[in-house]
């Protein structure tokens, strides 16, 4: 294959090897993970465009243009991921390219939706381009065709029972959970507070920090409190206390799978053999154990129910292992013992988290003891501009776009990115977009804002690692 870097300037013919093809990883790794190029409005763009041309894609050559072709393209076009199945399988396909995956109220813009249909059973799937409290406007395929397969076309709809949820790639500029209500209000965050069972107590601190990972990997909260209980007494276990393992998670130093990195814990049993892993701390193992079981080894992740969260713990339910030696039949009814108790015991407390989990109010950025939400989610400047007078940064005539969250400027390449980054900023945020137009030594915002905040770029970044990579295929090839 002939490898075009630069425009008219072919590289040698490469024989694709494993040294060679480990390099191409590592360059397509780098844009994925550290780049962070794909903005949302780049990859609404290109489907918009499809559909105002009544055009579609056919991205796996079968049945024609299906739903489940356009959320396939967008992996495969911007994240070089797949998603395969059928539309009702989007959630999981998102989960496997470690994709969050949120409850239908918490969906954005970008988002890759799921939902069953009447009279059969693969589901329907589509991309969200603009929601409206509970309105929504997306992009479908095979709409309306009687399964025929069709090319991309806008569709308005309400969230209903339907939605199974939403699978989130990792854009650029992906929103946090906004905790929208129907109304696109913001609604009270859940009043976290300290529980009790049979003599043990779950801080409020420790739900907060396990809540943020249910919201994050839609794990349903009573479930995760069940277990925790059932596993440790809510932390009161020997190996909870001397190696923060609320759930005996056994083997040795390592860095697991979650990214935490643990050390090697203290004995288990003599009869049983080997160790227990150790966590730094309680934090660490509420990452680690949530990361497990919400698509990593168990199938927890989106059940509604302790029954179907219990079951996604063992084989039959889809998980890769048997998280006990009981299986499922010894294990549930003990988990509903459990979550009965706990509720009861609460006054309803497990029933009520259940339920703002739900409604998508149990977000990054809510809830925290007391009866209204804790600090309001920080806002970031964001805006468009245009400078003279820095050719060495900004050229002249191009218009900048300004993304405060991570302090970095990005150049708009044309009207269509224009009209849909304003487009969705507004949706998003409820404000228009702001353009500025800076000139030297006169209205000069770069000299007075961006001397105060040193907005980076990832341009100078891309282009070093690109003569790394070629100097490296160079290597390698001669």
């Amino acid at each position: 294959m002939a490898l075009m870097l630069e425009q008219g300037r072919p590289c040698k013919l490469l024989r694709i090897n494993i040294k060679t093809a480990s390099l191409f990883d590592r360059l397509w790794s780098f844009f994925k993970e550290d780049c962070y190029l794909v903005t949302v409005a780049e990859v609404i763009n290109r489907f918009s465009d499809m559909a105002n041309r009544h055009t579609g894609v056919d991205i796996d050559g079968a049945y024609g243009m299906q739903c489940v072709d356009l959320p396939n393209a967008l992996a495969q076009w911007f994240f070089g991921k797949r998603m395969p199945g059928n539309g009702i399988d989007m959630l999981a396909a998102g989960r496997a390219n470690g994709w969050a995956v949120l409850p239908a109220s918490q969906c954005a813009p970008g988002d890759i939706f799921c939902k069953s249909e009447p009279g059969h059973g693969y589901g329907h799937t589509g991309l969200i381009i603009a929601r409206n409290g509970n309105s929504i406007r997306s992009i479908d395929q095979n709409y309306g065709t009687n399964g025929y397969g069709g090319p991309c076309v806008y569709v308005n709809r309400q969230i209903d029972a339907s939605w199974l949820g939403v699978t989130r790639p990792p854009y650029s500029d992906a929103g946090r959970s906004s905790g929208a209500s129907e109304g696109g209000e913001k609604k009270p965050g859940f009043p976290i507070r300290d529980i009790s069972y049979a003599g043990h107590t779950l801080p409020a601190s420790v739900q907060s920090d396990l809540f943020g990972w249910c919201s994050k990997r839609n794990l349903l909260p009573s479930g995760c409190i069940s277990q925790l209980y059932l596993e440790s007494w809510w932390g009161a276990s020997n190996v909870a206390r001397v190696d923060n393992n609320w759930g005996g998670m056994t083997g040795g130093a390592q860095t697991r799978p979650s990214g935490v990195v643990v050390t090697t814990g203290s004995y288990r049993p003599a009869n049983e053999g080997g160790t227990y892993m150790h966590y730094a701390s309680v934090a660490d193992y509420m990452n680690d154990w949530t990361y497990l079981i919400s698509g990593h080894g168990y199938n927890c992740s989106g059940k509604q129910d302790i029954n179907a969260f219990t079951l996604g713990l063992f084989r039959q339910g889809g998980a890769a292992y048997d998280y006990a030696a009981v299986g499922y039949g010894g294990y549930a009814p003990q988990m509903n013992s459990i979550r009965n108790g706990v509720n009861g015991a609460n006054s309803g407390y497990l029933d009520a988290v259940d339920q703002a989990w739900k409604d998508g109010t149990l977000g990054e950025g809510y809830g925290g003891e007391g009866s209204g939400p804790s600090e309001p989610e920080e806002e970031y400047p964001c805006f468009m501009f245009n400078a003279k007078g820095y050719p060495e940064l900004y050229e002249e005539g191009t218009l900048f776009y300004y993304n405060g969250q991570i302090n970095e400027v990005q150049p708009i390449h044309n009207q269509e990115e224009i009209k849909y980054l304003n487009e969705i900023y507004t949706d998003a945020t409820g404000r228009k977009l702001k353009d500025y137009r800076w000139d030297k030594g006169k209205d000069d915002g770069v000299k007075n804002f961006f001397g105060v905040v040193h907005p980076g770029s990832q341009v100078e970044a891309i282009k070093k690692k690109i003569d790394e990579i070629i100097a490296e295929l160079d290597e390698a090839v001669d």
